[in-house]
Protein backbone atom coordinates (compact mmCIF):
# COMPACT_ATOMS: atom_id res chain seq x y z
CA UNK A 1 0.00 0.00 0.00
CA UNK A 2 0.99 3.59 -0.98
CA UNK A 3 0.48 5.19 2.15
CA UNK A 4 2.18 8.50 1.21
CA UNK A 5 -0.42 8.78 -2.22
CA UNK A 6 -3.66 7.53 0.64
CA UNK A 7 -2.50 10.71 2.81
CA UNK A 8 -3.04 13.38 0.27
CA UNK A 9 -5.54 11.99 -1.74
CA UNK A 10 -7.96 11.82 1.69
CA UNK A 11 -6.41 14.80 3.01
CA UNK A 12 -6.92 13.12 6.74
CA UNK A 13 -10.89 12.54 6.15
CA UNK A 14 -11.47 8.45 6.15
CA UNK A 15 -14.21 6.71 4.54
CA UNK A 16 -16.25 4.56 7.16
CA UNK A 17 -16.02 1.57 4.81
CA UNK A 18 -12.44 1.58 3.98
CA UNK A 19 -10.04 -1.04 5.88
CA UNK A 20 -6.24 -1.38 6.15
CA UNK A 21 -5.80 1.97 5.98
CA UNK A 22 -2.31 4.46 6.86
CA UNK A 23 -2.68 7.35 8.25
CA UNK A 24 0.23 9.46 9.65
CA UNK A 25 0.66 10.60 12.89
CA UNK A 26 1.67 14.39 11.96
CA UNK A 27 -2.05 14.71 10.46
CA UNK A 28 -3.46 14.62 14.73
CA UNK A 29 -1.04 17.62 15.60
CA UNK A 30 2.16 15.47 16.83
CA UNK A 31 4.94 17.55 16.76
CA UNK A 32 7.83 15.13 16.79
CA UNK A 33 10.24 17.68 18.77
CA UNK A 34 10.10 15.95 22.50
CA UNK A 35 6.73 17.23 23.75
CA UNK A 36 3.57 15.40 24.38
CA UNK A 37 2.09 13.15 21.54
CA UNK A 38 -0.02 11.31 23.78
CA UNK A 39 -3.55 13.01 22.19
CA UNK A 40 -2.23 12.62 18.52
CA UNK A 41 -1.99 8.96 18.69
CA UNK A 42 -5.92 8.88 20.21
CA UNK A 43 -6.83 10.93 18.14
CA UNK A 44 -5.60 8.86 15.22
CA UNK A 45 -6.72 5.48 16.94
CA UNK A 46 -10.26 7.27 17.10
CA UNK A 47 -10.14 8.47 13.71
CA UNK A 48 -10.11 4.92 12.27
CA UNK A 49 -13.30 4.16 14.28
CA UNK A 50 -12.46 0.36 14.87
CA UNK A 51 -11.40 -0.40 11.63
CA UNK A 52 -8.36 -2.16 10.65
CA UNK A 53 -5.03 0.62 9.99
CA UNK A 54 -1.36 1.58 10.30
CA UNK A 55 -0.35 4.55 12.25
CA UNK A 56 2.61 5.95 10.51
CA UNK A 57 5.50 7.87 12.06
CA UNK A 58 8.00 10.15 10.89
CA UNK A 59 11.63 8.64 11.16
CA UNK A 60 13.54 11.93 11.84
CA UNK A 61 10.99 12.88 15.11
CA UNK A 62 10.89 12.18 18.61
CA UNK A 63 7.17 11.76 19.77
CA UNK A 64 6.41 12.17 23.41
CA UNK A 65 4.21 10.30 25.36
CA UNK A 66 2.85 11.07 28.92
CA UNK A 67 -0.19 8.81 29.11
CA UNK A 68 -0.75 5.29 28.39
CA UNK A 69 -2.06 4.74 24.44
CA UNK A 70 -4.74 1.82 24.22
CA UNK A 71 -4.06 0.00 20.61
CA UNK A 72 -6.92 -1.93 19.46
CA UNK A 73 -6.07 -5.26 18.23
CA UNK A 74 -6.26 -4.73 14.44
CA UNK A 75 -4.10 -0.83 14.95
CA UNK A 76 -0.75 -1.34 13.91
CA UNK A 77 2.50 0.70 14.17
CA UNK A 78 5.07 1.33 11.39
CA UNK A 79 7.66 3.75 13.62
CA UNK A 80 10.15 4.05 10.45
CA UNK A 81 13.19 4.21 13.42
CA UNK A 82 11.24 6.98 14.87
CA UNK A 83 11.79 7.91 18.61
CA UNK A 84 9.77 7.46 21.59
CA UNK A 85 10.42 9.12 25.05
CA UNK A 86 8.54 8.82 28.47
CA UNK A 87 7.58 12.32 29.88
CA UNK A 88 7.07 13.02 33.26
CA UNK A 89 3.73 14.13 34.93
CA UNK A 90 1.28 11.74 33.12
CA UNK A 91 -0.57 8.59 34.06
CA UNK A 92 0.93 5.54 32.90
CA UNK A 93 -1.10 2.50 33.60
CA UNK A 94 0.83 -0.07 35.28
CA UNK A 95 4.03 2.12 34.03
CA UNK A 96 3.12 1.31 30.74
CA UNK A 97 3.67 3.57 27.30
CA UNK A 98 0.97 1.23 25.33
CA UNK A 99 -1.45 -1.25 25.88
CA UNK A 100 -1.49 -3.77 22.70
CA UNK A 101 -4.57 -5.85 22.28
CA UNK A 102 -5.85 -4.47 25.81
CA UNK A 103 -8.24 -2.20 27.39
CA UNK A 104 -8.65 -1.31 30.97
CA UNK A 105 -12.38 -1.80 32.33
CA UNK A 106 -12.90 -0.98 35.56
CA UNK A 107 -8.76 -1.31 37.07
CA UNK A 108 -8.66 -4.74 35.27
CA UNK A 109 -7.35 -5.50 32.64
CA UNK A 110 -9.46 -7.22 29.66
CA UNK A 111 -8.62 -9.23 26.54
CA UNK A 112 -9.73 -7.00 23.75
CA UNK A 113 -9.36 -7.90 20.22
CA UNK A 114 -9.99 -10.38 17.46
CA UNK A 115 -8.24 -12.52 14.94
CA UNK A 116 -6.33 -9.72 13.33
CA UNK A 117 -2.42 -9.99 14.29
CA UNK A 118 -1.50 -6.40 14.96
CA UNK A 119 2.29 -5.19 13.68
CA UNK A 120 4.61 -2.07 16.00
CA UNK A 121 7.43 -2.22 14.17
CA UNK A 122 10.59 0.33 13.90
CA UNK A 123 10.88 1.69 16.54
CA UNK A 124 13.54 3.70 19.09
CA UNK A 125 12.26 3.93 23.19
CA UNK A 126 14.69 5.90 25.08
CA UNK A 127 14.55 6.81 28.58
CA UNK A 128 16.39 9.96 28.80
CA UNK A 129 14.97 11.50 32.14
CA UNK A 130 15.42 8.22 33.85
CA UNK A 131 11.69 8.27 34.98
CA UNK A 132 11.94 5.02 37.18
CA UNK A 133 9.81 1.88 35.97
CA UNK A 134 8.70 3.17 32.89
CA UNK A 135 7.85 -0.03 30.43
CA UNK A 136 7.11 -0.48 26.88
CA UNK A 137 4.08 -2.53 25.81
CA UNK A 138 1.65 -4.55 27.70
CA UNK A 139 -0.87 -7.18 25.71
CA UNK A 140 -2.59 -9.81 26.30
CA UNK A 141 -3.61 -10.44 22.64
CA UNK A 142 -1.88 -11.53 19.24
CA UNK A 143 0.77 -9.21 18.52
CA UNK A 144 3.93 -9.15 16.41
CA UNK A 145 7.13 -6.69 17.72
CA UNK A 146 9.51 -6.18 15.37
CA UNK A 147 13.14 -4.14 15.06
CA UNK A 148 12.79 -2.34 18.53
CA UNK A 149 15.67 -0.84 20.92
CA UNK A 150 14.86 -0.35 24.36
CA UNK A 151 17.16 2.26 26.11
CA UNK A 152 17.05 2.68 29.73
CA UNK A 153 13.78 1.14 29.97
CA UNK A 154 12.39 -1.15 32.90
CA UNK A 155 10.58 -3.62 30.49
CA UNK A 156 10.27 -3.72 27.04
CA UNK A 157 7.15 -6.00 26.74
CA UNK A 158 4.89 -8.18 28.77
CA UNK A 159 2.39 -10.76 27.53
CA UNK A 160 -0.27 -10.92 30.65
CA UNK A 161 -2.64 -14.11 31.26
CA UNK A 162 -3.64 -15.65 34.67
CA UNK A 163 -5.44 -18.61 33.52
CA UNK A 164 -5.75 -21.39 30.87
CA UNK A 165 -8.50 -18.54 29.08
CA UNK A 166 -5.43 -16.42 28.52
CA UNK A 167 -3.66 -18.79 26.26
CA UNK A 168 -3.35 -17.19 23.07
CA UNK A 169 -1.55 -18.15 19.75
CA UNK A 170 0.89 -16.25 17.11
CA UNK A 171 3.17 -13.89 19.35
CA UNK A 172 6.22 -13.08 17.33
CA UNK A 173 8.87 -10.91 18.88
CA UNK A 174 11.91 -9.88 16.37
CA UNK A 175 14.93 -7.88 16.61
CA UNK A 176 14.31 -6.21 20.21
CA UNK A 177 17.94 -4.87 21.38
CA UNK A 178 18.02 -3.69 24.83
CA UNK A 179 20.76 -1.23 25.70
CA UNK A 180 21.33 -0.29 29.24
CA UNK A 181 18.17 -1.47 30.62
CA UNK A 182 17.36 -0.87 34.27
CA UNK A 183 15.65 -2.80 37.30
CA UNK A 184 15.25 -6.64 37.49
CA UNK A 185 12.38 -8.24 36.19
CA UNK A 186 12.51 -9.81 33.06
CA UNK A 187 13.11 -7.43 30.10
CA UNK A 188 10.20 -9.73 28.06
CA UNK A 189 7.61 -11.49 29.57
CA UNK A 190 4.96 -13.91 28.03
CA UNK A 191 2.60 -15.88 29.75
CA UNK A 192 -0.07 -18.26 28.33
CA UNK A 193 0.62 -18.36 24.84
CA UNK A 194 -0.07 -21.13 23.02
CA UNK A 195 1.43 -22.18 19.52
CA UNK A 196 3.53 -20.43 16.99
CA UNK A 197 5.54 -18.23 19.44
CA UNK A 198 8.49 -16.89 17.70
CA UNK A 199 11.75 -15.10 19.31
CA UNK A 200 14.22 -14.21 17.12
CA UNK A 201 17.61 -12.28 16.95
CA UNK A 202 16.92 -10.36 20.32
CA UNK A 203 20.02 -8.59 22.22
CA UNK A 204 20.55 -7.48 25.48
CA UNK A 205 23.72 -5.43 25.95
CA UNK A 206 25.23 -2.63 28.10
CA UNK A 207 27.27 -1.94 31.56
CA UNK A 208 28.11 -4.57 33.56
CA UNK A 209 25.27 -3.56 36.12
CA UNK A 210 22.78 -3.18 33.30
CA UNK A 211 19.46 -5.48 33.79
CA UNK A 212 20.14 -8.68 32.09
CA UNK A 213 17.11 -10.46 32.49
CA UNK A 214 16.18 -11.01 29.34
CA UNK A 215 12.98 -13.34 29.26
CA UNK A 216 10.53 -15.06 30.94
CA UNK A 217 8.04 -17.88 29.62
CA UNK A 218 5.69 -19.16 32.23
CA UNK A 219 2.83 -21.77 30.73
CA UNK A 220 3.50 -21.65 27.02
CA UNK A 221 2.82 -24.42 24.71
CA UNK A 222 4.82 -24.06 21.38
CA UNK A 223 7.78 -21.94 20.68
CA UNK A 224 11.18 -21.22 18.93
CA UNK A 225 13.92 -19.21 20.79
CA UNK A 226 16.14 -18.47 18.38
CA UNK A 227 19.18 -16.53 17.25
CA UNK A 228 19.57 -14.51 20.43
CA UNK A 229 22.19 -12.59 22.08
CA UNK A 230 22.75 -12.41 25.40
CA UNK A 231 20.45 -12.05 28.76
CA UNK A 232 18.76 -14.57 31.78
CA UNK A 233 16.32 -16.87 30.12
CA UNK A 234 13.85 -18.45 32.36
CA UNK A 235 11.37 -21.22 31.10
CA UNK A 236 8.74 -22.46 34.06
CA UNK A 237 5.76 -25.15 33.18
CA UNK A 238 5.98 -25.11 29.57
CA UNK A 239 6.35 -27.45 26.42
CA UNK A 240 7.74 -28.23 23.18
CA UNK A 241 10.08 -25.02 23.24
CA UNK A 242 13.16 -24.87 22.00
CA UNK A 243 16.34 -22.56 22.44
CA UNK A 244 18.64 -22.71 19.50
CA UNK A 245 21.70 -21.06 17.83
CA UNK A 246 22.29 -18.72 20.93
CA UNK A 247 25.42 -16.83 21.71
CA UNK A 248 25.16 -15.81 25.26
CA UNK A 249 28.45 -13.82 26.78
CA UNK A 250 26.46 -12.74 29.69
CA UNK A 251 23.49 -14.53 31.17
CA UNK A 252 22.12 -18.18 32.99
CA UNK A 253 19.14 -20.16 31.33
CA UNK A 254 16.94 -21.77 34.00
CA UNK A 255 14.17 -24.37 32.93
CA UNK A 256 11.76 -25.13 35.61
CA UNK A 257 9.04 -28.50 34.89
CA UNK A 258 9.18 -27.62 31.37
CA UNK A 259 10.25 -29.40 28.20
CA UNK A 260 12.83 -27.39 26.16
CA UNK A 261 15.99 -28.62 23.78
CA UNK A 262 18.86 -26.44 23.63
CA UNK A 263 20.83 -26.88 20.77
CA UNK A 264 23.78 -25.29 18.87
CA UNK A 265 24.24 -22.47 21.83
CA UNK A 266 27.72 -20.97 22.57
CA UNK A 267 27.38 -20.18 25.92
CA UNK A 268 29.75 -18.04 27.94
CA UNK A 269 30.52 -18.81 31.51
CA UNK A 270 32.27 -16.54 34.77
CA UNK A 271 31.17 -16.76 37.91
CA UNK A 272 31.39 -13.39 38.90
CA UNK A 273 28.00 -12.60 37.02
CA UNK A 274 25.92 -15.96 37.20
CA UNK A 275 26.65 -18.78 39.60
CA UNK A 276 25.52 -21.63 37.26
CA UNK A 277 25.11 -21.37 33.18
CA UNK A 278 22.48 -24.25 32.79
CA UNK A 279 19.86 -25.33 35.57
CA UNK A 280 17.23 -27.55 34.52
CA UNK A 281 15.08 -28.66 37.84
CA UNK A 282 11.34 -29.60 38.40
CA UNK A 283 9.41 -27.55 40.99
CA UNK A 284 9.11 -29.44 44.67
CA UNK A 285 5.75 -30.07 43.96
CA UNK A 286 6.01 -31.60 40.31
CA UNK A 287 6.50 -35.17 38.93
CA UNK A 288 9.93 -35.45 36.97
CA UNK A 289 10.47 -33.08 34.00
CA UNK A 290 9.44 -33.37 30.86
CA UNK A 291 11.82 -34.57 29.10
CA UNK A 292 14.60 -31.78 27.39
CA UNK A 293 17.11 -31.94 25.27
CA UNK A 294 20.84 -30.46 24.97
CA UNK A 295 22.77 -30.79 21.79
CA UNK A 296 25.91 -29.50 20.69
CA UNK A 297 26.26 -27.26 23.15
CA UNK A 298 29.55 -25.58 24.64
CA UNK A 299 29.71 -23.94 28.17
CA UNK A 300 33.29 -20.93 27.02
CA UNK A 301 34.65 -20.46 30.39
CA UNK A 302 35.71 -17.20 31.09
CA UNK A 303 38.89 -16.26 34.05
CA UNK A 304 41.64 -14.06 35.07
CA UNK A 305 44.56 -14.65 32.96
CA UNK A 306 46.63 -13.63 35.06
CA UNK A 307 45.78 -16.41 37.31
CA UNK A 308 45.31 -19.53 35.45
CA UNK A 309 43.87 -21.75 38.56
CA UNK A 310 40.80 -19.04 39.36
CA UNK A 311 37.35 -20.37 38.75
CA UNK A 312 38.64 -23.88 37.10
CA UNK A 313 39.28 -25.55 40.40
CA UNK A 314 36.76 -23.79 42.19
CA UNK A 315 34.09 -27.07 44.06
CA UNK A 316 30.97 -24.79 43.42
CA UNK A 317 32.06 -24.25 39.84
CA UNK A 318 29.07 -25.93 37.75
CA UNK A 319 28.40 -26.20 34.28
CA UNK A 320 24.83 -27.69 34.88
CA UNK A 321 22.15 -28.30 37.59
CA UNK A 322 19.83 -31.11 37.10
CA UNK A 323 17.44 -31.87 39.70
CA UNK A 324 14.35 -34.30 38.74
CA UNK A 325 14.86 -34.18 35.28
CA UNK A 326 15.31 -36.52 32.20
CA UNK A 327 17.60 -34.84 30.09
CA UNK A 328 19.06 -36.31 26.66
CA UNK A 329 22.50 -35.30 26.15
CA UNK A 330 24.36 -35.13 22.83
CA UNK A 331 28.04 -33.32 22.36
CA UNK A 332 27.53 -30.98 25.09
CA UNK A 333 31.02 -29.92 26.77
CA UNK A 334 33.28 -27.12 27.73
CA UNK A 335 35.80 -25.24 26.86
CA UNK A 336 38.31 -22.17 27.53
CA UNK A 337 37.63 -19.08 26.31
CA UNK A 338 41.35 -18.29 25.59
CA UNK A 339 42.85 -20.99 22.91
CA UNK A 340 46.37 -20.55 24.04
CA UNK A 341 45.62 -21.00 27.98
CA UNK A 342 47.62 -23.99 28.69
CA UNK A 343 46.04 -24.59 32.00
CA UNK A 344 42.61 -26.20 30.22
CA UNK A 345 42.12 -28.88 27.85
CA UNK A 346 39.73 -28.08 25.06
CA UNK A 347 36.36 -30.10 25.04
CA UNK A 348 37.20 -31.40 28.50
CA UNK A 349 34.80 -32.57 31.31
CA UNK A 350 31.24 -30.73 31.97
CA UNK A 351 30.70 -30.31 35.71
CA UNK A 352 27.44 -31.49 36.80
CA UNK A 353 25.74 -31.27 39.84
CA UNK A 354 22.27 -33.30 40.95
CA UNK A 355 21.71 -31.52 44.57
CA UNK A 356 23.22 -27.93 43.59
CA UNK A 357 25.60 -27.92 45.89
CA UNK A 358 28.01 -30.90 45.36
CA UNK A 359 29.95 -31.75 42.14
CA UNK A 360 28.94 -35.17 40.51
CA UNK A 361 32.21 -36.91 39.29
CA UNK A 362 30.81 -39.41 37.71
CA UNK A 363 29.76 -37.18 34.84
CA UNK A 364 32.89 -34.88 35.30
CA UNK A 365 35.06 -37.89 35.00
CA UNK A 366 33.50 -39.09 32.11
CA UNK A 367 33.49 -35.69 30.00
CA UNK A 368 31.70 -34.76 26.78
CA UNK A 369 32.72 -37.49 24.96
CA UNK A 370 31.07 -40.39 26.94
CA UNK A 371 28.10 -37.92 27.60
CA UNK A 372 27.69 -38.58 23.55
CA UNK A 373 23.91 -39.90 23.18
CA UNK A 374 23.83 -40.07 26.65
CA UNK A 375 20.88 -38.98 29.41
CA UNK A 376 20.52 -38.00 33.19
CA UNK A 377 17.35 -39.39 34.39
CA UNK A 378 16.77 -39.51 38.48
CA UNK A 379 20.39 -39.24 39.35
CA UNK A 380 21.37 -42.06 37.18
CA UNK A 381 23.20 -41.99 33.53
CA UNK A 382 22.19 -43.88 30.82
CA UNK A 383 24.04 -43.93 27.25
CA UNK A 384 24.63 -46.36 24.04
CA UNK A 385 27.83 -46.58 23.93
CA UNK A 386 29.54 -48.12 20.28
CA UNK A 387 31.90 -50.58 20.76
CA UNK A 388 35.22 -49.79 21.90
CA UNK A 389 38.52 -51.77 22.33
CA UNK A 390 42.04 -49.67 23.90
CA UNK A 391 45.74 -49.90 23.58
CA UNK A 392 47.27 -49.47 26.50
CA UNK A 393 50.81 -47.92 26.44
CA UNK A 394 51.82 -44.32 28.06
CA UNK A 395 55.36 -42.64 28.27
CA UNK A 396 56.64 -39.75 30.78
CA UNK A 397 58.75 -36.99 30.09
CA UNK A 398 60.04 -34.49 32.79
CA UNK A 399 60.44 -31.63 30.16
CA UNK A 400 61.63 -27.91 29.99
CA UNK A 401 58.55 -25.86 29.34
CA UNK A 402 59.24 -21.90 30.57
CA UNK A 403 55.90 -20.94 30.27
CA UNK A 404 53.99 -21.63 33.00
CA UNK A 405 53.41 -20.16 36.34
CA UNK A 406 54.80 -23.04 38.36
CA UNK A 407 55.18 -26.72 38.90
CA UNK A 408 52.42 -26.36 42.26
CA UNK A 409 54.86 -29.23 43.98
CA UNK A 410 58.40 -29.59 45.56
CA UNK A 411 61.22 -30.84 43.54
CA UNK A 412 61.55 -34.59 43.61
CA UNK A 413 60.81 -38.03 41.97
CA UNK A 414 56.94 -38.37 40.63
CA UNK A 415 55.86 -41.90 39.73
CA UNK A 416 52.34 -42.30 37.55
CA UNK A 417 50.42 -45.29 36.39
CA UNK A 418 47.48 -45.18 34.01
CA UNK A 419 44.60 -47.20 33.92
CA UNK A 420 42.05 -46.69 30.38
CA UNK A 421 38.68 -47.20 31.72
CA UNK A 422 36.08 -48.11 29.00
CA UNK A 423 31.94 -49.00 29.66
CA UNK A 424 30.35 -48.42 33.07
CA UNK A 425 32.85 -47.63 35.76
CA UNK A 426 31.01 -48.78 38.41
CA UNK A 427 31.93 -52.51 36.85
CA UNK A 428 35.63 -51.08 36.81
CA UNK A 429 36.34 -52.98 32.91
CA UNK A 430 39.85 -51.25 31.84
CA UNK A 431 43.24 -52.13 30.75
CA UNK A 432 46.10 -50.73 32.62
CA UNK A 433 47.94 -48.49 30.52
CA UNK A 434 51.41 -49.76 30.54
CA UNK A 435 54.39 -49.96 33.31
CA UNK A 436 54.56 -47.69 36.30
CA UNK A 437 56.74 -44.58 34.80
CA UNK A 438 58.74 -41.80 36.72
CA UNK A 439 60.36 -38.71 36.05
CA UNK A 440 62.19 -36.12 38.35
CA UNK A 441 61.35 -32.72 38.62
CA UNK A 442 64.41 -30.39 39.67
CA UNK A 443 63.63 -27.10 38.42
CA UNK A 444 59.54 -26.17 39.44
CA UNK A 445 59.75 -22.79 37.60
CA UNK A 446 61.03 -24.64 34.33
CA UNK A 447 59.97 -28.41 34.37
CA UNK A 448 56.50 -29.89 34.45
CA UNK A 449 55.89 -33.85 34.17
CA UNK A 450 54.46 -34.64 30.69
CA UNK A 451 52.55 -37.60 29.82
CA UNK A 452 51.69 -38.59 26.06
CA UNK A 453 49.34 -41.14 26.35
CA UNK A 454 48.79 -43.41 23.06
CA UNK A 455 44.89 -44.06 22.28
CA UNK A 456 42.69 -45.24 19.31
CA UNK A 457 39.88 -42.93 18.41
CA UNK A 458 36.99 -45.14 18.84
CA UNK A 459 38.35 -44.92 22.59
CA UNK A 460 36.60 -41.43 22.53
CA UNK A 461 34.11 -42.91 24.61
CA UNK A 462 35.70 -43.99 27.96
CA UNK A 463 37.90 -42.36 30.31
CA UNK A 464 41.65 -42.87 31.97
CA UNK A 465 42.40 -43.14 35.50
CA UNK A 466 45.92 -41.26 36.47
CA UNK A 467 47.34 -41.81 39.35
CA UNK A 468 50.52 -39.86 40.61
CA UNK A 469 52.86 -40.79 44.12
CA UNK A 470 56.44 -39.82 45.32
CA UNK A 471 57.24 -43.56 45.96
CA UNK A 472 56.75 -46.58 43.76
CA UNK A 473 53.43 -48.24 43.75
CA UNK A 474 52.02 -45.52 46.72
CA UNK A 475 49.90 -43.54 44.58
CA UNK A 476 48.31 -40.24 47.08
CA UNK A 477 46.58 -38.64 44.55
CA UNK A 478 44.06 -39.45 40.87
CA UNK A 479 41.93 -37.70 38.57
CA UNK A 480 39.89 -39.30 35.88
CA UNK A 481 40.27 -37.20 32.16
CA UNK A 482 37.70 -37.66 29.34
CA UNK A 483 39.51 -39.83 26.64
CA UNK A 484 39.66 -37.13 24.19
CA UNK A 485 42.27 -34.96 25.91
CA UNK A 486 44.16 -38.10 26.58
CA UNK A 487 47.21 -36.12 24.12
CA UNK A 488 49.23 -33.56 25.57
CA UNK A 489 48.86 -34.24 29.35
CA UNK A 490 50.98 -31.60 31.41
CA UNK A 491 50.57 -32.47 35.92
CA UNK A 492 50.68 -29.08 36.85
CA UNK A 493 50.94 -29.88 40.30
CA UNK A 494 47.67 -28.73 41.58
CA UNK A 495 45.41 -29.60 38.34
CA UNK A 496 46.68 -30.83 35.14
CA UNK A 497 46.14 -29.61 31.62
CA UNK A 498 42.68 -30.87 31.17
CA UNK A 499 41.36 -28.30 33.82
CA UNK A 500 41.07 -31.61 36.40
CA UNK A 501 42.17 -31.29 39.93
CA UNK A 502 44.31 -33.90 41.45
CA UNK A 503 42.30 -35.67 44.29
CA UNK A 504 43.98 -37.44 47.69
CA UNK A 505 43.33 -40.87 47.89
CA UNK A 506 44.44 -42.99 51.07
CA UNK A 507 48.71 -44.50 49.77
CA UNK A 508 48.72 -47.00 47.90
CA UNK A 509 48.16 -49.36 44.85
CA UNK A 510 46.03 -48.62 41.96
CA UNK A 511 42.37 -49.90 42.24
CA UNK A 512 41.62 -53.27 40.84
CA UNK A 513 40.00 -53.71 37.93
CA UNK A 514 38.81 -56.03 35.51
CA UNK A 515 41.17 -56.47 32.38
CA UNK A 516 40.05 -59.72 30.74
CA UNK A 517 37.26 -57.70 28.64
CA UNK A 518 38.23 -56.34 24.90
CA UNK A 519 35.52 -54.47 23.78
CA UNK A 520 31.74 -53.23 25.76
CA UNK A 521 28.94 -51.96 24.85
CA UNK A 522 26.08 -50.01 27.25
CA UNK A 523 22.22 -51.06 26.52
CA UNK A 524 20.32 -48.64 29.39
CA UNK A 525 21.76 -49.44 32.58
CA UNK A 526 23.26 -52.75 31.43
CA UNK A 527 26.84 -53.93 30.22
CA UNK A 528 27.79 -55.73 27.61
CA UNK A 529 31.29 -56.84 27.74
CA UNK A 530 33.45 -59.40 25.70
CA UNK A 531 35.90 -61.47 27.10
CA UNK A 532 36.47 -65.11 28.55
CA UNK A 533 35.65 -65.57 32.45
CA UNK A 534 33.05 -63.76 34.82
CA UNK A 535 33.88 -60.55 36.21
CA UNK A 536 36.22 -60.39 39.37
CA UNK A 537 36.35 -57.60 40.40
CA UNK A 538 33.57 -54.35 40.77
CA UNK A 539 29.47 -54.21 41.70
CA UNK A 540 27.68 -55.66 38.67
CA UNK A 541 23.69 -55.38 38.35
CA UNK A 542 20.93 -58.26 37.05
CA UNK A 543 21.16 -58.26 33.18
CA UNK A 544 24.80 -57.42 32.42
CA UNK A 545 26.01 -60.06 30.10
CA UNK A 546 29.55 -61.30 29.37
CA UNK A 547 29.89 -62.22 25.56
CA UNK A 548 32.45 -65.44 25.26
CA UNK A 549 35.07 -64.62 22.26
CA UNK A 550 36.39 -67.84 22.93
CA UNK A 551 33.57 -70.70 21.61
CA UNK A 552 34.29 -73.79 21.51
CA UNK A 553 32.58 -77.28 22.05
CA UNK A 554 32.35 -78.49 25.59
CA UNK A 555 30.56 -81.48 27.23
CA UNK A 556 30.81 -85.12 26.98
CA UNK A 557 30.10 -86.75 23.07
CA UNK A 558 25.92 -86.56 22.04
CA UNK A 559 25.90 -83.54 24.91
CA UNK A 560 28.72 -80.91 23.57
CA UNK A 561 27.68 -77.38 23.63
CA UNK A 562 28.81 -73.87 22.79
CA UNK A 563 29.28 -71.35 26.24
CA UNK A 564 27.42 -68.08 24.49
CA UNK A 565 27.88 -65.89 27.20
CA UNK A 566 27.09 -65.41 31.08
CA UNK A 567 24.65 -63.88 32.34
CA UNK A 568 24.56 -61.75 35.99
CA UNK A 569 21.13 -63.26 37.79
CA UNK A 570 21.88 -60.93 41.38
CA UNK A 571 23.49 -57.94 41.80
CA UNK A 572 26.62 -58.12 44.03
CA UNK A 573 30.36 -57.79 43.79
CA UNK A 574 31.03 -59.43 41.45
CA UNK A 575 27.47 -60.43 41.49
CA UNK A 576 25.56 -64.42 40.44
CA UNK A 577 26.15 -65.52 37.12
CA UNK A 578 25.00 -68.47 35.11
CA UNK A 579 26.09 -69.60 31.76
CA UNK A 580 24.29 -69.56 28.83
CA UNK A 581 24.79 -72.37 26.37
CA UNK A 582 23.39 -74.05 23.17
CA UNK A 583 23.61 -77.67 22.01
CA UNK A 584 25.62 -79.00 19.15
CA UNK A 585 24.24 -81.45 16.92
CA UNK A 586 27.63 -83.67 18.68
Amino acid sequence: MDYGKLAIERNGKLKEELTDVGIFISQFGALGNGSDDSQAFKKAIEQLGGKAGTIILNGSKTYGIKDTITIPHNVSIEGNLAKIIPIDGGTFTGSYLFYVNSRLSNKTIEKWGGEVVSTIRNLKFENPFLIPNVKGFYTRGKTSFRNITFKSFYKGLLKEGTEDFDYTDMMHIETLYFINCLGTEALVEIKYNGDGLFIDRCHTSGSGDSNYNFLNLEFCNGGKIANCINGDIKIYKSSAVSIENNHCEHGKITIISSQVSLRDGYHCYHKEYQPIPISIISAANDKPSMPCVIENYTIVHHKDKGNLAKNYTDTDYFDAYFKNVNVKITNFFRRSMFESDPSFGMSTAVKISLDGTTLFRDWENAGQLYSKASYVSDNKIFTSINETSFLSNFILFGISLPNHSTFDEEVGTYYYQIIYYFGSTDRLIGKWGGGEQRTDVTDVLNQVPYLNISYKPEMQLSKICLYRGKVSGEYSHYVSIPIGNGVNIYDYGYFISTGERWIMRKKGSAEPFNSAYIKVKLEGENVIAYGTAIPVYGIWKKGDRIVNIEKYQLGEPGKKYILEEWECIATGSPGSWIEKRYLTSD
